[in-house]
């Protein structure tokens, strides 16, 4: 891990290994040790969210929840991981999430564009996405439409500048495709002729991100595993984003937390439908959005426990 002494913009490699050298780490430290400490640090930091920032839920399906995800959290942070650097910053913006508009959105706009310029370009597309979302969110009848157009949006302006944004994708798996260590790659369905192939693309890709039909076709364990869990999350999701739609005795802060993690969460799947290469990439960048989907959990499971007491008292 010799790497420059500074930050240089588009780097990703380069400002994660910075980061891991100023903490002490370098290109011979035992893995093992940086696995402890990145694993560590993220646990520690996810626990912040849920215990600081919001409720603690000890139901015990948040507890297996929570167990499960830690232990995905071994699996892909067991070791130098640019996912912490995710973390680290979606901790301190589901903190700033709880405070008054003013400060929240610009710093959310300062905090992203930083990320975006130092480590990953593609998160200026993340923060068009749940900068929309809260703009549509005033306009509950259209909300639906006018995401559409304003996801179309985006492949129409990159069309216009010669992009195919679900290219990307191609790209990279085009030096993929047979090989035994690439089963579970994600091929755009159809040849990218338009800004409206590639919006139908991302659509479709987004869909098999709901429902992994292509990986479940292959009948093997592992696929089927990994398909169950990602149902089950979904499922969570959308049952504690329909719970918070209109709950009025949650704390204005908590509501403004969930509010950013439901918001952000679908804007990353978004945002991941158009470049991620392959399901196993897809499950790894998730890892990154931990501390926001079990502070939803916890707090999803804490209050309805709490309006079961109620209806029962």
């Amino acid at each position: 891990m010799d790497v420059s002494t500074s930050f240089i913009p588009l780097d990703s490699y380069n400002n994660i290994a910075f980061i891991y050298r100023l903490i002490g780490f370098n290109y011979d430290t035992n893995l093992a040790y940086a696995g402890i400490f990145t694993f560590s640090l993220a646990y520690l930091l996810t626990t912040l969210c849920i215990f600081v920032f919001g409720k603690l839920s000890l139901n015990k399906y948040f507890i297996g929840i929570f167990s499960l995800w830690s232990f995905l959290m071994v699996v892909y942070l067991g070791q130098f991981s640019k996912e912490i650097s995710v973390i680290i910053l979606l901790t301190l913006t589901l903190y700033i999430a709880g405070k008054k508009d003013y400060i929240f959105f610009p710093a959310l706009i300062v905090i992203l564009i930083l990320y975006a310029y130092y480590f990953r370009i593609y998160w200026v597309i993340i923060l068009y996405f749940v900068l929309f979302l809260y703009f549509i969110k005033n306009f509950s009848k259209f909300k639906y439409i006018l995401f559409l157009i304003g996801f179309l949006f985006l492949f129409v302006i990159a069309n216009y500048k010669g992009i195919f944004l679900t290219d990307a994708r191609a790209s990279v798996n085009s030096f993929r495709i047979g090989s035994i260590d690439a089963q579970s790659l994600i091929l755009n369905p159809l040849k990218n002729t338009s800004f409206v192939t590639d919006f139908l693309n991302s659509i479709i890709i987004f869909i098999f991100f709901i429902f992994p039909i292509p990986i479940i076709l292959k009948l093997k364990l592992k696929y089927i595993l990994f398909s169950l869990w990602e149902l089950f999350n979904i499922f969570l999701f959308i049952k504690a984003a329909y719970f918070f739609k209109n709950k009025y005795d949650v704390p204005i802060h908590i509501k403004k937390r969930v509010k950013f993690s439901i918001i952000f969460i679908i804007s990353f799947i978004f945002t991941q439908s158009l470049f991620e290469p392959d399901y196993g990439s897809f499950l790894k960048h998730q890892i990154g959005l931990i501390p926001l989907y079990l502070y939803l959990m916890s707090n999803y499971f804490y209050y309805k426990s709490r309006l079961r007491r109620l209806y029962k008292a």
